[in-house]
């Protein structure tokens, strides 16, 4: 499970930076500011941010997870 959750961050965070790299990179090409740009991958951005919501919660439920599988 550990694994999962570490290639699930990995994940969520290379999505996150993908979309955030894509935005700077097409303002500073077109000239623009990088909130008129943030249309140019808004959809990709918010996909990868909600990816993290369920993995925010499975991160949150991992210590009762590993406390029940070591107590046993």
């Amino acid at each position: 499970m550990f694994l999962c959750l570490l290639g699930s961050v990995s994940y969520g965070l290379v999505t996150l930076a993908v979309g955030v790299l894509h935005i700077r990179e097409s303002a500073r090409s077109a000239g623009v500011g990088v909130h008129r740009a943030l249309r140019t991958a808004a959809l990709p951005l918010t996909a990868g941010l909600v990816a993290l919501v369920p993995l925010a919660w499975a991160l949150l439920l991992f210590p009762v997870y590993l406390h029940g599988f070591l107590a046993n």
